[in-house]
């Protein structure tokens, strides 16, 4: 999503840093074109209804980062960046928890951020790593570290803490 892309680039920087760690087998993948534009991937929340449309990679473990923007400023951009990795924890079952709300029907989303802002959210894309889930922790965390590190706005409260 072009409103996002120096999010977007950040996050693919961050990942790149991350896959430094890892045997080349078990790169993580960027989050490319094809991904924004998959929708079994990402979720444009605005443009689809809750019920029209599952969650993307809603059964699979791995990342996923959700993408707002200050309503006050429409200029200031922010993600969340999360992860499923526990034994019963999905990535849908984590945007449920996120997005599950009483306007959802309206197509409206929002996030806080802990300045008390209510970040308005409207594109959501995801990593599924079924293959390794034990490592979506680690890469939620670098990631957040990273972008907080670089100046990216956080909706993560733990993150920005």
């Amino acid at each position: 999503m072009k409103k996002y892309a120096s999010i977007i680039e950040m996050i693919n920087t961050g990942i790149g840093d991350f896959n430094k760690f890892l045997n080349a087998a078990n790169h993580l993948p960027l989050i490319d074109n094809e991904r924004l534009e998959n929708k079994m991937a990402s979720w444009r929340l605005k443009e689809e209804a809750w019920f029209d449309r599952p969650f993307p990679n809603g059964d699979s473990k791995g990342i996923y980062f959700v993408f707002g923007f200050n309503p006050q400023t429409d200029n200031e951009l922010s993600v969340y960046v999360g992860k499923a990795s526990h034994q019963n924890s999905m990535i849908g079952a984590r945007l449920d928890s996120h997005l599950n709300n009483p306007r959802r029907d309206e197509k409206i989303y929002q996030m806080r951020h802990k300045d008390g802002i209510d970040y308005e959210v409207d594109f959501v894309t995801t990593i599924p790593l079924d293959e390794m889930p034990f490592i979506s922790s680690a890469v939620e965390e670098f990631l957040i570290y990273f972008l907080k590190k670089n100046g990216i706005v956080l909706l993560n409260h733990i993150g920005n803490k």
